[in-house]
Formats: C-alpha cells, structure tokens, sequence
C-alpha cells in the first residue's frame, strides 16, 4: 500500500543532507510541499535536487538557512512555509549535531551548552512556533529525531550531553504529546541506531571501528537513512492517526541486547 501525502506541506529541519534529506526524498515522493531548514548553505539549492531525486514535478520543495536556536530565525523559518504553502502540515525536527568523545567531566560548559542547544532547545523552539498553526487548524504531526543512545549510555561512553539531549527530547515528545492530543496533534518521536551519514562517514571508512560497532548489531548492518525516512513516513501519515505520545526505535535490534550465541552444546544443568 503506497502512503500518500498528497496537498500536506513539511517543514525538516537538517534536511540539507543525511537523514533529514531522505526524509525529504521520502516525503516528496509521496506528494507533499516540504520547506527544508538547515543552518549549511547548500539549503538554498537544494529544493531541485531533491525534487529530481524524487521524480515528483507537481510538488514544491523550498530551501531556507536557518540557525534553529535563534527565536528570529525559527521565526522567519514558519512564516515563510506559511506564506509559501498557507500552511504548515507536518514538522520534523531533525536538525542535530554530534560532540568529540570525552569523559563528562572533561566537557566544557561550551560545549554542554551548544550540544543542548542544537539538540533539545532547537526541537522545542522549533515545535513551540509551528503548533500555534497546527491549534488552528485542529490537526498535525510533529515528528522528533531522538536516538537509541538515549537507553544505551553505558555502551556509547564519552558523550554525555549528546545522550542527554538525546533523551531530553524523547521527553519533551511525551509531554508535547499530551499537551496537543486534545488539538488532534500528533507528537512521536523516531530514535535512530548507528545510521550511515556524513556524520558517521569516518567511524564506517575504519575497518575495525565498523566491526566493533556492528558486533552490537544484529542485523550486522548500519541503517541507512532510508530506514529512518521510511519510519518518518508512515508517523507522517494518516495510517499513525492514533499513534502519539511513542518513540519508534529503529536500530537493528540494537537495543533488544548484546547479541551472543551460546555453545550448541550448551545444556543448562
């Protein structure tokens, strides 16, 4: 069954590359107007590209640079989906950035402070200017991009305030989630596992830190970001109409437990 998002408009945050792009791809195949955020200049150049990519003309995708901790921005970023589009359908929060691996203690209150700024700050300032068109409207669907980092702390060791900000935005999904159900808004959250992006490009190009890393996982592969935007999409639908309030974790199996097979001849005693 093919989903369609025929006449809704997106806003992505991050969607310039990686998974906000595929994401974008995703929904544009499907039919929807998207505006795609992004703080990298390549933002203004790529609604054809992604329109190419998508092989949908009818639709329209429009680039804007912006800087998702700063209100103006944000501001600047809603009313020009309105003034484009009329309206503002679905929003995904995917803008995010990573940290150097160091032990908590040895982070700097600069760095704590722009990691959860980018990560929560940005989810919630984002969300805090498109709902107030969504209650007019009496419908929508907010999509946060959390992390399984969030519920493995103990395995992904030195980046604490990305952990952090991770979690605090599979949170804030919650409470936004029971604060707009009575305006028909939908509020999930999708947590990816280790995703092949540019973010990841060097961990995957080392032979043995891939290795080490896909141990974990047992489908002994990285998502790709099609995965994500997959998972994206059916939130984004009328098909999760009475899904809210859930975080989608989409790592492999990653989360489910260290994968290790016992001996065949094992027998317990």
């Amino acid at each position: 069954m093919q989903i369609s998002l025929n006449e809704k408009v997106a806003i992505i945050t991050g969607g310039a590359r990686g998974i906000g792009k595929a994401i974008a791809i995703k929904y544009a195949k499907a039919g929807a107007n998207i505006l795609v955020a992004d703080i990298i200049k390549e933002v203004e150049s790529c609604g054809e590209e992604i329109v190419k990519e998508s092989k949908e003309k009818s639709i329209k995708v429009q680039g804007i640079r912006v800087d998702i901790t700063n209100s103006n921005d944000v501001e600047k970023m809603v009313k020009k989906a309105i003034n484009e589009f009329g309206k503002i359908d679905i929003l995904v929060n995917n803008a995010g950035i990573g940290m150097p691996t160091m032990a908590f203690w040895e982070v700097t209150e600069e760095i704590w402070d722009k990691v959860l700024s980018v990560n929560l700050k940005g989810t919630w300032l984002c969300s805090k200017m498109v709902v107030p068109y969504m209650i007019k409207q009496k419908s929508g669907k907010i999509i946060n991009i959390g992390s399984f980092v969030a519920f493995q702390g103990g395995i992904i060791k030195y980046s604490s305030p990305y952990v952090a900000s991770k979690a605090g935005v599979i949170a804030l999904t919650k409470a936004m989630a029971l604060e707009l159900a009575p305006y028909g808004i939908n509020v999930n959250s999708i947590s990816p596992g280790t995703t092949l992006t540019h973010m990841t490009e060097a961990l995957y190009s080392d032979p043995n830190l891939k290795e080490e890393i896909l141990k974990y996982v047992p489908f002994k592969r990285p998502a790709m970001p099609e995965d994500i935007a997959n998972a994206a999409l059916f939130l984004a639908s009328d098909m999760a109409s009475y899904i809210t309030g859930i975080n989608l974790i989409v790592d492999g199996g990653w989360t489910a437990g260290t994968p290790y097979t016992l001996p065949r001849q094992y027998k317990p005693k």
